[in-house]
């Protein structure tokens, strides 16, 4: 192996291709979620999270203890 072949393996490692999801409505979606989860994603997950487990505490109620110490310790 020669350098300049070398040089040209270094060089394609880098080069991405763009993301296409093949509808141009969910590719704008996704390019728009990515890249502000790429720079701030504790941002959005942490309040999304919270909703979630706020979600699921409405509607399990109290049973939701119940379903994390089944899950913990089997039945």
């Amino acid at each position: 192996m020669n350098f300049a072949y070398l040089k040209h393996k270094y060089h394609e490692s880098f080069i991405v291709d763009p993301s296409d999801l093949g509808n141009p409505t969910l590719t704008k979606i996704y390019k728009r979620v990515s890249g502000r989860l790429k720079i701030m994603p504790f941002l959005y997950l942490v309040p999304i999270s919270v909703m979630v487990i706020v979600g699921i505490s409405l509607v399990f109620g109290l049973s939701v203890v119940k379903i994390a110490t089944l899950l913990q310790n089997g039945i």
